[in-house]
C-alpha cells in the first residue's frame, strides 16, 4: 500500500464541475468549483469581505493589515481634532468681539 493511500491523498487531475478544486483549478478557470478567497495558488483579488490568502495586502482589497487601519483611524482621528480645535478657536473669537 503507498503512502498517498494510506493519507488519503490523491494527485490526479480534477475536472472542472465536479465539486472539487483541485489541479489546475482555481477561481479564474473554475469558479464553480473554486469559490473566492479560496487557496487555490491564483489572487482573484475580488472585494467580498474576503481576504484571498494567495494575495499580498496591496493586491486584494479585503487583506488590510492591521498597520494599515491603525493608520487610517489615526488620520480620521487627526483630522476630527483639527475640527474641534478649529471650532473651539472660532468660538473664543466671537466671545472676544461681543
Amino acid at each position: 500500500m503507498e503512502v498517498t493511500e494510506l493519507m488519503n491523498l490523491s494527485f490526479e487531475e480534477t475536472v472542472c464541475g465536479d465539486g472539487t478544486c483541485g489541479i489546475p483549478e482555481n477561481f479564474n478557470t473554475c469558479p464553480r468549483d473554486c469559490p473566492s478567497g479560496g487557496m487555490d495558488g491564483y489572487c482573484d483579488g475580488v472585494s467580498d469581505g474576503i481576504c484571498d490568502p494567495d494575495c499580498t495586502s496591496s493586491m486584494d482589497p479585503d487583506c488590510v493589515s492591521g498597520a494599515e487601519e491603525f493608520g487610517t483611524l489615526l488620520k480620521v482621528l487627526v483630522t476630527v481634532a483639527r475640527v474641534i480645535a478649529l471650532i473651539c478657536a472660532i468660538v473664543l473669537m466671537l466671545r472676544k468681539r461681543g
